[in-house]
């Protein structure tokens, strides 16, 4: 999709609503979007809500070669796609952000992924796919990646002493989950002139802005990488003070992520896994025009009232019928509120139609006296 161009009254109205302390959203500066993480049926996979940006995020694992420096440690590999090939250069730079973050932490334990030292290790594979970009996509995928390989169990193996080992499947032995010391999560600021740091930027507020700061951040208020775009930052209390903002929101994250977990984990041991069912929102195309009302009636207290009320059928705004029973329709004239309605208006027509014929459409040609003209009926 093409990206469209940004308008100079767009510009200047971002900008006269950040120094009226104000947002587009009526989000505070400092306040983040809604979010929501929701597991699939697979582990590993995951989607990950942050306003209207999502981010899908799925985690696969095969048996590779150790590398030589490190010949008893697994490997992590991380891979962003955009829909849009424009985007390509943001993919990798976000890349390289979730790689800073997530594996150059040493978040994982990547020794638990080794198979048998200098021959077999685990190599996980980390699929992040930016589904809709409504700004902050480094933020929603971060936690995405996270989220999803603290969701992931990769399979048990046992190996002999001639170097052979053997991949047991789920029904054999339990899977084994992925062992994270710690979860670090990036939060990124847009600074509009330098000194007015902005939380969650929307993608009109990441258009508009002339620098950006991103941090990686875990619970224990540890830095583990950063980003600045645009416009170099020269104040350090600036940096100092978004610092201490990341840490506090980066707690709730985690504990959301590990309460949405423990909540995955339950369902799955009663067999009540919803999968991304629960993303769906139901929008007003979707959703129900009139209120519900409970019927208490019965089906016969229901068929006793319909058979007392006629059946009015309206061919044409001049003429209109009346079904009186099951062969026998009425068709009247239509009238004005002002006219007079004279018995010659009305016609009583008698249908006679056998049992196997009621299946089958048939027509009729009425002849009005008033205009000359013919009105067709179909009935079923």
């Amino acid at each position: 999709m093409k990206e469209t161009i940004l308008s100079n009254n767009e510009r200047v109205f971002v900008e006269k609503s950040i120094e009226e302390v104000l947002r587009i959203d009526k989000r505070q500066l400092t306040e983040f979007r809604n979010l929501g993480i929701f597991f699939g049926k697979k582990y590993g996979s995951v989607l990950v809500s942050l306003g209207d940006t999502r981010v899908f995020a799925n985690v696969s694992c095969e048996v590779n070669i150790p590398k030589t420096t490190r010949p008893n440690e697994g490997t992590v590999f991380i891979n962003v796609e955009m829909s849009n090939e424009k985007m390509s250069e943001s993919c990798i730079v976000t890349t390289r952000i979730l790689e800073r973050t997530i594996r150059d932490s040493r978040c994982i334990d990547l020794e638990s992924l080794c198979i048998i030292a200098e021959e077999k290790v685990w190599n996980l594979r980390v699929d992040v796919s930016i589904l809709n970009n409504e700004g902050n996509v480094t933020d929603c995928a971060c936690i995405a990646a996270v989220s999803a390989l603290a969701h992931f169990k990769r399979p048990d193996c046992t190996t002999s002493g001639d170097g052979e080992f053997i991949i047991h499947k789920s029904s054999e032995k339990d899977l084994i989950p992925t062992v994270l010391h710690h979860y670090p999560i990036c939060m990124t600021y847009a600074l509009f002139k330098g000194k007015i740091p902005i939380a969650d930027p929307t993608l009109l507020e990441e258009r508009v802005t002339n620098a950006g700061l991103t941090l990686g951040i875990n619970s224990y208020k540890e830095i583990c990488s950063l980003h600045m775009t645009g416009v170099s930052l020269t104040s350090p209390f600036l940096i100092q003070k978004c610092s201490e903002m990341a840490a506090e929101r980066a707690k709730h994250v985690v504990e959301f992520i590990k309460s949405t977990l423990e909540q995955d984990s339950i369902d799955r041991e009663k067999s009540n896994v919803k999968g991304f069912k629960q993303s769906i929102i139901l929008t007003n195309v979707t959703s129900n025009f009139c209120d519900e009302q409970s019927i208490d009636n019965n089906a016969e207290e229901i068929s006793e009232v319909a058979s007392n009320h006629d059946e009015i059928i309206v061919v044409s705004q001049e003429q209109k019928f009346k079904k009186i029973d099951e062969n026998t329709i009425s068709t009247t004239k239509w009238k004005d509120e002002n006219e007079e309605t004279s018995s010659s208006d009305s016609e009583i027509i008698t249908l006679s139609q056998s049992n196997q014929e009621k299946s089958k459409v048939e027509s009729m040609q009425i002849d009005s006296s008033d205009d000359e003209e013919k009105e067709t009926i179909i009935l079923n």
